[in-house]
């Protein structure tokens, strides 16, 4: 019998919900973890997966959030488990964006004799001082983040700008960007039959296709699709899964105004593996990252639709920002943008549909680096190393 190793995960969703999708990442790293000789002890307070309870190796408890804390130390303690990955994030755990708890209970759980990992999805917001209440929010979240910091055993995240935020308090961070949580079919065969139906129904005259993915604001791609078809280039855009009231709103409007009923593409809610089947259809996939005040903001691996975006091996066009790794302008097969130029992005598209090779090589490349660092077997490797040290 194999002695597997107990991680308590400490998270707000077990599953996907429109307004979170840390809940379906968390999960589908605790499966993975759950293969590989661990036995995951999975706490939060709503549960969005069928038949959780089936999964091998893994024991799925949910608590009212307003008593979480109160249930999950005393029964960390109870199940004699002595290393805990929390799955951090002020907006989440927070009251408004201002976490008490989570300092004072993994201060707590530390105390005890638990060694915890701290996953920090983000940090603390930027430094507001025109408004009271972001202000509030941006102090509360630094002291926050600094206990739960050197509370930790060892801290994880996902991006260059926030190891050096968590850094300047405690050298225990490690850089480890999130996984995709959508995967490709079962079936491939099945997915192969069903795309080939899919492209030919969308684009009949071979239109080139813009994938884009994630609730985001499409504006600037709906305006560049303007002026592309105005220079007689063929294309469409498909915008895939669900994106709030307000964006798809702003997307109807913009495409009345212009007349891109036929251009514009918004699916909707919908599977995991209809997800897959518009990304790997599509020649080029557009990820837009909000970026403000000039430059805050941009893609990031951070950001599950960007590392979504690798699986379909085709050019990602993002944007440029101040969340952009340092490698980014040179090792990440990224075609950035500066959505501060307004012709950044259409300069980027147009050299794209007139060089069909130059995206057959952006594509090999996007394959490369994802099989390379962000896959699940590495994104997994990366975490079972960690737990093993701790």
């Amino acid at each position: 019998m194999i002695d597997r190793k107990k991680i308590a995960f400490i998270a707000n969703n077990a599953g996907y919900t429109p307004d979170s999708a840390m809940g379906i990442y968390t999960w589908l790293l605790a499966v993975e973890l759950s293969k590989r000789n661990f036995e995951i002890y999975y706490y939060c307070f709503g549960n969005y997966i069928e038949n959780a309870q089936s999964f091998d190796n893994i024991r799925l408890f949910t608590f009212p959030k307003k008593d979480f804390w109160k249930k999950v130390v005393p029964s960390i303690r109870a199940e004699k488990i002595d290393t805990v990955l929390y799955h951090y994030l002020a907006t989440v755990w927070g009251w408004n964006g201002i976490p008490f708890q989570p300092p004072y209970y993994v201060l707590k759980l530390k105390l005890s004799g638990v060694k915890v990992i701290s996953n920090f999805h983000e940090t603390y917001i930027r430094w507001n001082f025109t408004k009271p209440w972001l202000f509030l929010q941006a102090i509360t979240q630094r002291i926050a983040a600094v206990i739960i910091l050197k509370s930790s055993r060892s801290a994880i995240t996902s991006i260059d700008r926030y190891v050096r935020q968590l850094k300047k308090y405690n050298n225990i961070v490690d850089k480890i960007p999130i996984a995709t949580n959508i995967l490709p079919p079962l079936s491939k065969e099945h997915d192969d039959k069903y795309r080939k139906i899919l492209k030919e129904r969308i684009a009949p005259n071979n239109e080139l296709l813009i994938v884009s993915f994630g609730n985001r604001n499409y504006s600037v791609l709906i305006e560049n699709v303007n002026e592309l078809l105005k220079q007689n280039y063929k294309v469409k855009v498909i915008v895939v899964g669900y994106i709030s009231d307000s964006h798809a709103k702003n997307c109807t409007n913009l495409i009345n105004k212009y007349g891109l009923h036929d251009n514009i593409i918004l699916t909707g809610l919908v599977s995991q593996d209809e997800v897959y089947c518009y990304l790997s259809i599509g020649d080029i996939i557009f990820s837009f990252e909000k970026v403000e005040n000039g430059n805050e903001g941009g893609a990031s691996f951070k950001s599950g639709s960007l590392v979504a975006s690798f699986i379909a091996n085709i050019p990602i066009v993002t944007t440029r920002g101040d969340l952009n790794d340092d490698n980014f302008s040179n090792e990440v097969p990224l075609l950035l943008f500066d959505p501060n130029d307004s012709n950044s992005l259409l300069i980027i598209l147009k050299d794209l549909i007139d060089n069909p090779q130059k995206r057959i090589e952006y594509g090999l490349k996007t394959q490369s680096f994802y099989s390379s660092y962000l896959s699940w077997s590495k994104i997994t490797d990366r975490h079972v190393c960690i737990f093993t040290n701790c």
